[in-house]
């Protein structure tokens, strides 16, 4: 898997461009006036003062913007036919190229002809490829990887990496994304202690406000791109359930030596490894994969109140 990086790349677009692709791809002529006055006579105010006017760049923040780009962006995925072997994907200007052979030395060759076509489009489109910041993972199969293939951008031979971060999910060459959740727990380390400062045993937040924001964010980041990288593995739920753990000492105040049921109880917080699995099961009922071993699943979001002891 190779992940290409583009310096800058939203800003580098030509207009003329932007309104040649916009032609090319039959757009109304009244629609391609507007966007021709969209983009021209803009400026920007330096520092010093002085006015500079420009003629390149995706305006951002715009809602036409992202649309602007994709049609770049379109024109490098179209210089490649789906293949049996190889896969080239982009989400806005993070592309990725995936790659399948029998041996690792197959692809220095496999790759030649897709990095030179992407290195036409990009100096087509007025863009430049960062070496340093593009990289490459090979994942296993059986063996251990012992040969690692050139891979080369502008005759430079770019790195290979044991992790590769692609939206948000870290890859690991034996694909067991316990790197991914390491790197989940660091954020989660790092956010909790902050939360921690306003939030005390005595004082601060109260635990129905702490709970909140457990579960409107810092869940969801741990949770992120759950359905990709979730295994019911022994290994895999322990360390989920090792993450959970530092928001709900947040959210009940309770010593540090207390477990982790408990904890799961007094915040009323359900088992993330529970809640992983259920998404999962969820997710394949949608795109329609049977999975028997998820009939079992219980909609977490339904509450209901424990009835009162009966003497």
């Amino acid at each position: 898997m190779i992940s290409l990086d583009i310096k800058n790349a939203f800003n580098s677009i030509k207009w003329a461009d932007l309104i040649n692709l916009l032609q090319k791809y039959n757009t109304p002529s009244k629609l391609v006036k507007i966007f021709d006055s969209f983009l021209k006579d803009r400026s920007v105010i330096l520092n010093n003062g002085d006015r500079w006017n420009y003629n390149i760049g995706v305006p951002q923040g715009s809602s036409c913007g992202p649309i602007l780009w994709l049609q770049v962006a379109n024109e490098a995925l179209d210089l490649f036919l789906e293949q049996e072997n190889f896969l080239v994907q982009a989400f806005a200007d993070d592309f990725i190229i995936l790659l399948k052979a029998s041996a690792s030395y197959r692809f220095t060759e496999m790759s030649k002809d897709i990095m030179l076509k992407f290195e036409s489009w990009a100096t087509k489109f007025n863009l430049v490829f960062s070496e340093n910041k593009s990289k490459y993972i090979m994942f296993k199969v059986k063996k251990t990887i012992t040969h690692f293939p050139g891979i080369y951008l502008y005759g430079k031979r770019i790195s290979y990496t044991n992790e590769l971060k692609y939206l948000g999910i870290v890859f690991d060459p034996n694909q067991s994304f316990m790197i991914h959740l390491d790197r989940i727990q660091e954020k989660i380390v790092r956010l909790n202690e902050k939360l921690r400062r306003i939030t005390r045993a005595t004082w601060g937040l109260r635990p129905e406000m702490v709970k909140e924001i457990y579960l409107s964010i810092l869940e969801r980041i741990i949770l992120y791109g759950v359905e990709i990288w979730y295994k019911d593995r022994v290994k895999m739920n322990a360390k989920l359930l090792q993450i959970q753990r530092y928001p709900l000492l947040s959210i009940t105040k309770a010593y540090r030596t207390t477990s982790n049921e408990a904890l799961q109880i007094l915040s009323g917080c359900v088992p993330i490894d529970l809640k992983a699995e259920m998404i999962v099961g969820m997710d394949s009922k949608i795109r329609g994969v049977a999975l028997s071993d998820y009939t079992h699943l219980i909609d977490f979001e339904i509450e209901e109140r424990i009835k009162p002891w009966e003497i």
